[in-house]
């Protein structure tokens, strides 16, 4: 089994780029392939940045890995043979000066910059088949940041079942928050696109928003 780690990423902002820097450094002690995938100008699409890195991957077991977070169990949910797999259950999402700790190798406790929530399905770390990719892609019509993860995972439970979590810990490293509407909403357009993800409950009725765009 081939493993490629593909992180869509883009540059520009220093602290981002510094969390980058360290999850990348403590990736490569793997030895797994790691690709940098790209949505070159103009507005910011999470899924032509994964798309563009998973065509230059080589792996069969793709780890989808945002720049910002980190999970031990990455290793664990790589083997696990379910298709896809959430290594994670909790998010901790760091202050600035916690995740300088944690970077430097501070053992904890860590300062919050808000509650530990559960993880979003497709959100941060998924590690999954090129197969389950290659039938099931994330909608590259989200822009900026919100809602993209939860139609992915949507899309994903719907035309694969249901997906498979483990109960590792995921830290987020901290960075300034990109424009949204608030924490949970990024636009009105993802908003009203992750609404008609929301009420596909058949893989036809999701195979045929993805051929609107997959055309």
């Amino acid at each position: 089994m081939d493993i490629s780690v593909v992180v869509p990423f883009r540059g520009g902002c220093p602290h981002r780029e510094a969390v980058w820097d360290w999850v990348r450094g403590s990736l490569e002690t793997s030895g797994w392939e790691i690709v940098v995938g790209q949505c070159g100008d103009g507005p910011w699409r999470k899924a032509v940045a994964l798309a563009d890195g998973i065509n230059r991957a080589s792996g069969d077991r793709i780890v989808m890995h945002d720049a910002d977070v980190w999970c031990d169990g990455l290793p664990e949910a790589i083997t696990n043979p379910a298709p896809i797999v959430i290594p994670h259950h909790l998010v901790h999402r760091l202050t600035q000066h916690s995740a300088d700790q944690f970077m430097t190798g501070h053992p904890g406790p860590y300062k919050l910059d808000r509650p530990i929530y559960l993880g979003r399905p497709a959100g941060g770390l998924l590690v999954f088949d090129r197969t389950v990719w290659d039938q099931t892609p994330m909608d590259p019509r989200f822009t900026g940041w919100g809602q993209e993860d939860d139609s992915w995972a949507q899309a994903l439970t719907v035309t694969h079942g249901p997906i498979t979590r483990l109960r590792h810990d995921l830290y987020h490293l901290w960075h300034p928050p990109q424009e949204r509407m608030n924490q949970v909403m990024g636009s009105p357009e993802s908003k009203a696109l992750w609404r008609r993800y929301e009420t596909a409950r058949t893989p036809e009725a999701i195979r045929s928003l993805l051929a609107e765009v997959m055309e």
